[in-house]
């Protein structure tokens, strides 16, 4: 008999093995413009990494690296803050901290609150370094955090547009999802690198990618797994039911 199972299990086997993975969008942006003295920015970067990661329909994953020389997040006033974005609406956001790290949802605010000189507005902040100032108090990558939407979000937008050669976002589609402010900046960042000096980073573009998940089936291939543990199922029931004629 247990030759038989095995029999009826190598198929579905097969089936699981070859299902195919989910795909995840993701998103890179770079921290690759500089403040000039609170005159036009210029790009001298990148000062740091963004990747954005659609995780599910309702949970947009950030996490910010930097690069060397750059080692923290800090406040320096003027007004700059630790990290701001944009987002189309009021969702939750939840920051992941590591060891040494002072990072906290700084809230939503569309009415200007949120300041990168020269980088304009902003509607999101993460805060950090108990709200004081200086590079004594900075907060050390990575920035991680979430955004969550029952209502569902997206970074760009349903139905938003790219190149098709380098996958540079080119416009934005419909339903809950990130933004840029009225000077197309996405992210802002309030830097110190390991000389000591801060200043103040933006990013402009962002690029998509496509990540395979083999963890996460799609759901045709959870159908196709039903579908094959119902027929090893049946197979069974009509094993025993054989076996119980050829005994009476």
């Amino acid at each position: 008999m247990m030759k038989r199972i095995c029999g009826l299990a190598a198929p579905l086997a097969m089936l699981l093995a070859t299902a195919p993975a989910a795909a995840v969008v993701s998103y890179t942006s770079l921290l690759e413009y500089k403040d000039a003295g609170g005159s036009s920015p210029t790009k001298a970067g990148p000062f740091g990494k963004i990747l954005i990661e659609e995780l599910d329909p309702f949970d947009v994953k950030i996490t910010v690296t930097l690069l060397a020389p750059e080692v923290g997040f800090l406040n320096t006033g003027g007004p700059h803050d630790p990290f701001l974005f944009n987002l189309s609406g009021n969702y939750p956001v939840t920051v992941t901290n590591g060891p040494g790290q002072t990072f906290v949802n700084g809230g939503y605010n569309t009415t200007g609150t949120f300041q990168a000189t020269p980088f304009g507005s902003f509607t999101n902040m993460i805060a950090c370094c108990d709200n004081k100032n200086g590079a004594s108090h900075m907060s050390p990558p990575p920035l991680t955090f979430t955004v969550h939407d029952s209502n569902g979000i997206t970074f760009a937008g349903l139905g938003a547009t790219y190149d098709p050669t380098t996958g540079k976002l080119l416009t934005l589609g419909t339903g809950d999802h990130f933004l840029s402010n009225s000077g197309g900046w996405w992210f802002a960042a309030d830097l110190v690198d390991s000389n000591g000096k801060t200043f103040n980073v933006a990013a402009k573009d962002a690029f998509r990618t496509l990540v395979q998940q083999s963890a996460v089936p799609e759901p045709a291939s959870w159908a196709l797994m039903i579908v094959g543990f119902g027929a090893i199922g049946m197979g069974l029931r009509r094993q025993r039911a054989h076996r119980a004629n050829s005994l009476a």
